[in-house]
Order: C-alpha cells, then structure tokens, then sequence
C-alpha cells in the first residue's frame, strides 16, 4: 500500500516507449494511433479558439483568465498539443529501441508530467462544475459550455484509456499544484476587490469568500482531497487498461 503513496520522481529511461498505443500488438506507433492524436488536437484546438472568437465579442473579454474552466482546456489542449507533436517525432525519427537524447528526454518527461497535472484537472473541473454549478433544469446547455466544462474530462478518461501513458500512485503530488495555485488566484483576486462578469464580488457563488467563508474554506480543502482522489482513480483506470490489454 505504501507504494501507492509514496511520492516518487516522475522517470524512466526510455519515456518514448509510453508516446503510443495501448490497443495493439508489437512496440512501434501505429498510424491509426498518430491519426487519433492529429484528430483529437485539432478538435481542442479548433474548439478552443472557436471559444476564444466567441469570448472576443464580450465587453469583458479579459475575465476569461479568472475562470478555472479557462485554466483546465487551455492547459489540457497545451498537453496534447505538445504530445502530438512529441508522438509524430518519435514516429518518424525514432527507433523503439534507441534512448532519447537527452533534450528529448527532458521534452518527454515535461510532457508526461503535464499530461498527469492537466488531465487530473481536467475530470476534476468536469465532476465539479456538473455537480455543483450547473442547474440543471434550469440552465440551458449550448456547445462551449459543454466542451469547456465536459469534453476535457471526457478527453482526459478516453485517452489514458486508449494510450499507453502509465499512471503511478506515487505521482499524486503532480496534481495539486494547478488546483493549489488557482484556490491562491481566486483568494488574491477577491481580496484585491475583483468581480466575476456579473460584477458579484467572487468568481463562483460556491468559492464565496465573504458571503460564506467557511463554506468556500471547507470547499477549498475538500477539493485538494477530491483532486488526489481523481488521480487515484486515474491509477485505478490504468490498472483496469493494462489488465484488460494482457488477457
């Protein structure tokens, strides 16, 4: 048990061996794999500046950045963006048994670890957003806000499933440090006498830091411990991967 909690140095001497597919017999990338990767990029990219365009019409177009939701897609796009490019390298130019110069290595290993920070946002904003800030009923679902608040968390599940990207439990402190860095944000920005778009003193009703303080404290601590079980459950769900793939 204690191996799952341990935290450990994201390495390995040949990162390049997890830039592929999980789904397939034999070490070198498949074009079908590089195709997926090419498609989903262009998906969040495409997306994203779509939302971009959109936001650009607002009269407040700069409270964009305030927004977590904002963080986590353009984040997890930056993630897969990098990691398209990285694969389609190593399809090309690298054999399955060379070791990565070592600024390929470093390029490898940053890519790995913001696929473990970004992802783990990523289902985190979506388990939060649908379960807390969404009225359902009530609210009325366009595109964006499907494909800021649900297709990265979606992304995030389906790609670690498909990929042969490993998920150790000793990596945990990977993920906090996004979620950490926003709750200070989001504080510092109140405390500076920052408004959302509606111009109400917080940014969301549920992070509302002096109509109930101790609600948003509560909240702040419960999502740290949320955050660390989402990437457990990313360990789980690589464990359930590579189960299935050996039989």
């Amino acid at each position: 048990m204690l191996h799952l909690i341990r935290p450990k140095r994201l390495s390995h001497p040949f990162p390049h061996i997890h830039f592929k597919q999980k789904w397939h017999s034999g070490d070198r990338i498949k074009l079908w794999y590089i195709i997926y990767q090419l498609i989903c990029c262009g998906f969040l990219l495409g997306n994203i500046i779509y939302t971009w365009v959109d936001e650009s019409y607002s009269q407040q177009s700069w409270k964009y950045v305030i927004y977590l939701t904002s963080w986590g897609i353009c984040t997890i796009t930056f993630a897969v963006t990098v990691e398209t490019i990285l694969t389609l390298y190593i399809y090309i130019m690298v054999s399955r048994a060379d070791k990565p110069s070592d600024a390929l290595n470093r390029m490898l290993h940053i890519s790995w670890g913001i696929s473990h920070a970004t992802y783990s946002a990523a289902l985190f904003i979506s388990i939060l957003f649908w379960s807390l800030l969404f009225n359902w009923g009530e609210e009325k679902l366009s595109w964006i806000n499907f494909f800021v608040h649900g297709s990265q968390g979606i992304y995030s599940l389906l790609d670690q499933f498909i990929s042969a990207r490993p998920w150790d439990g000793g990596h945990w402190w990977i993920s906090l440090p996004l979620p950490i860095v926003y709750l200070t944000f989001n504080l510092i920005y109140y405390a500076a006498g920052g408004t959302d778009k509606l111009g109400n003193d917080f940014i969301y009703p549920v992070l509302d830091w002096s109509g109930d303080p101790g609600y948003a404290i509560g909240l702040s601590v419960g999502a740290v411990f949320i955050m660390l079980a989402v990437h457990y459950f990313f360990v789980f769900l690589t464990w359930l991967r590579d189960r299935i793939h050996s039989r």
